[in-house]
């Protein structure tokens, strides 16, 4: 091994003991187009039930018309800041960025779900402070804290490199 090869694996393993013991930073990818109402309900319900010190929220705009990420911003604002990212620039870029609680990319048209959700995770792979990403369709409500027990399996087992919670779905009776 060379000495900068050495360094490195000694950094990830390192890395690796202290995810076990203090809590692991997540980046959320929420990929929206044009749905405002179930991307905000979704938010409120990740920052209802998760420590806000552990996670970061980049919502990818695929698309959608003007007025979303003006509604997003009248109620996220209240109480944080939406930054605005130019992916482009982060992209093509081989420096590191720190994120906010809330960062906001807006494609330019609809790039589909799997190219959305790349642009969300190659931008967290430039946050240092992100140790595990999860991707979150905006329809989904957390009815308790999911991040902390999906983060320690990730990290108790050693061949995991995806993990996956029991998806329920609310049956209304009327």
């Amino acid at each position: 091994f060379k000495y900068g090869e050495m360094v490195l694996i000694l950094y990830s393993y390192i890395r690796g003991l202290i995810k076990l013991k203090w809590k692991m930073m997540t980046g959320i990818v929420i990929l929206i187009y044009n749905n405002c109402i179930d991307t905000i309900n979704c938010i409120k319900s990740v920052l209802k039930y998760s420590q806000t010190n552990t996670i970061k929220i980049l919502i990818v705009d695929n698309g959608s018309e003007d007025i979303i990420y003006m509604k997003l911003a009248d109620e996220f604002n209240k109480q944080n800041t939406i930054d605005i990212i130019d992916h482009l620039k982060i992209w093509n870029s081989n420096k590191s960025i720190k994120l906010s609680l809330i960062s906001y990319i807006k494609n330019n048209n609809n790039l589909g779900y799997a190219q959305g959700n790349n642009i969300g995770g190659t931008i967290f792979a430039k946050d240092p402070s992100i140790d595990s990403i999860m991707i979150l369709n905006n329809d989904t409500l957390f009815v308790n804290d999911l991040i902390t027990p999906l983060n320690s399996a990730l990290s108790s087992i050693k061949e995991a490199f995806i993990v996956t919670p029991i998806l329920l779905e609310k049956r209304w009776n009327k």
